[in-house]
């Protein structure tokens, strides 16, 4: 039991330096750019794009599966807590 609670805190202690260690990072990129002049940040833009992380990848829907689908408004055995 003992070494179960110094593992988890271990874990928790090397969570804890990544999330600072990134914020840390990001608050150096964020005052680099700031302190940028206006052509410097454009060309910095137009050469590194910003990509959207969080974007789902889009699959094609089958055929009017967008119109037919079983929502939950309309299950008959949907359990809604």
């Amino acid at each position: 039991m003992h070494n179960y609670r110094v593992c988890k805190l271990k874990k928790l202690c090397n969570v804890t330096c990544q999330c600072a260690y990134r914020i840390e990072k990001e608050k150096l990129e964020v005052d680099r750019v700031h302190h940028l002049t206006e052509e410097e940040r454009r060309a910095e833009f137009q050469h590194n794009p910003k990509q959207r992380t969080n974007k789902a990848p889009k699959g094609k829907y089958k055929f009017l599966q967008k119109y037919y689908h079983r929502g939950a408004f309309y299950m008959v055995c949907a359990i809604i807590y």
